[in-house]
């Protein structure tokens, strides 16, 4: 009855059909519509799915390594304020590249509560 703008109150001059749905649409939306993954797109996975991620080779990472601890010392051995820290770290664990499990960067190899630290440091895809 309210479909067809025949219910109580319903004017079906100005009843609007457009939005009157069939049968089978109803039924899809009221499905439970498992979610999709934010970094691998795949439906059902909560995000273990960056846990999977490859390092780059141990010759990267050193090179990786090197190169920021050089940029540390230039700097004075500044370490970055305790906020900053943390801004850092809510950045990376957003990240497609963060490996929950080692709490490291996939892209550089880092390990992110050392790496955050040094307030010479840079995210290597440049979020921070």
């Amino acid at each position: 009855m309210w479909e067809e703008c025949r219910g109580p109150g319903q004017n079906f001059i100005d009843c609007d059909q457009k939005d009157v749905k069939t049968e089978e649409e109803v039924k899809q939306s009221q499905e439970v519509q498992v979610p999709k993954c934010t970094f691998c797109n795949n439906q059902g996975c909560t995000g273990e799915c960056r846990n999977k991620q490859k390092l780059p080779s141990k010759v990267e990472m050193a090179k990786n390594l090197t190169s920021a601890t050089k940029e540390h010392v230039k700097s004075g051995l500044a370490h970055a304020d305790t906020d900053l820290q943390k801004q850092r770290l809510e950045i990376c664990q957003g990240c497609e590249f963060y490996i929950p499990q080692q709490d490291r960067c996939g892209k550089c190899g880092c390990y992110l509560k050392s790496k955050s630290t040094w307030k010479s440091s840079k995210c290597p895809i440049g979020k921070w």
